[in-house]
């Protein structure tokens, strides 16, 4: 394998995972706030309800 290549895969590689975690960290607040959107629905009812 040349040089250039190895390195090219390298770089897409460390590319990867940067795209990988910033996905995994958007996964993450959007699960976060749906849960609170969710919770806050039920406790708005909740309070709603007395």
């Amino acid at each position: 394998m040349p040089e250039g290549m190895s390195s090219a895969i390298t770089a897409l590689q460390g590319d990867m995972l940067d795209v990988i975690a910033a996905g995994g960290a958007a996964a993450l607040v959007v699960a976060g706030a749906y849960m609170l959107w969710k919770n806050g629905l039920s406790i708005f009812k909740g309070l709603v309800k007395k």
